[in-house]
């Protein structure tokens, strides 16, 4: 129990941190010495995480 707990505490920190560069990307001024990924990265990584936290979640009510 308390490793699902873990995970999906894990999960959700993950696609705040997604959000979080999606922002920061949308934001001007790019600093010229700092790492510049695609725009997708973000994206992909918070879709991804929302996915497995909702398949996390149906396992642990029974619904899956």
């Amino acid at each position: 129990m308390l490793a699902k707990a873990t995970t999906t505490v894990i999960l959700m920190v993950f696609a705040l941190v997604n959000v979080a560069l999606v922002r920061i990307k949308l934001r001007d001024g790019i600093d010229a010495d700092a790492v510049n990924y695609p725009f997708f990265v973000p994206v992909i990584g918070f879709f991804l995480c929302l996915g497995c936290l909702l398949l996390n979640v149906t396992r642990v009510l029974g619904i899956w």
